[in-house]
């Protein structure tokens, strides 16, 4: 599995990438799933959320109808490297994921006698010191509205400042539906942290 960037950030704005959508829209039909499930993770820059993916990715991977021997099995490298499949991640200080990736191929699970097609979506870390707060705002929003679930991912321990941002990011969730035509909807689907 490998991820694409579906939007991406220019002079300090979002716009969508038509060939990252293109394949990740390829990849579904390819796929014949009824219905998309979405799970994002979203949260500071430098806090592991790539490298959390991948591990979904393995652990998706290895589970799609492969037999384990060991529970954990999943877990190991086959090539002895740090690095894994899917979203690409680094160690250090510097930002490296930039807009939002998702995962180019879905992976497929029948739930209540329907293929959903499971993505996996990455987000630009947030408070980087080189974005804005419109900027953020924006990529967290649309990653909100685009996910099924969202995981925000916090390092360490919940303080004040994080609950100030969760609440400016479901502010800003709730202006966009605000603006929209569905009243009824909620500004998250599932959020977790």
């Amino acid at each position: 599995m490998t991820a694409v960037q579906i939007v991406k950030v220019e002079r300090g704005k979002l716009a969508v990438d038509p060939t990252g959508l293109e394949t990740v829209t390829q990849g579904l039909q390819s796929a014949n799933v009824n219905t998309i499930s979405i799970v994002s993770l979203a949260g500071n820059y430098r806090t592991g959320k790539s490298f959390m993916l991948n591990l979904m990715t393995r652990y998706l991977n290895f589970h799609d109808g492969v037999p384990l021997t060991k529970s954990n099995e999943w877990t190991n490298q086959q090539d002895g490297t740090k690095t894994t499949e899917g979203f690409v991640w680094r160690p250090g200080h510097e930002r490296h994921t930039t807009g939002i990736w998702m995962s180019a191929v879905p992976f497929v699970r029948v739930v209540n006698n329907m293929r959903v097609g499971l993505l996996l979506m990455d987000t630009q870390g947030l408070w980087d010191g080189e974005s804005t707060l419109p900027l953020v705002s924006s990529i967290f929003g649309l990653s909100s509205v685009l996910s099924s679930l969202q995981i925000y991912n916090l390092l360490r321990t919940l303080d004040m400042d994080k609950v100030d941002q969760l609440k400016w990011f479901s502010n800003f969730g709730s202006q966009v539906l605000q603006n929209s035509n569905d009243k009824s909807a909620a500004p998250f689907q599932s959020l977790h942290f």
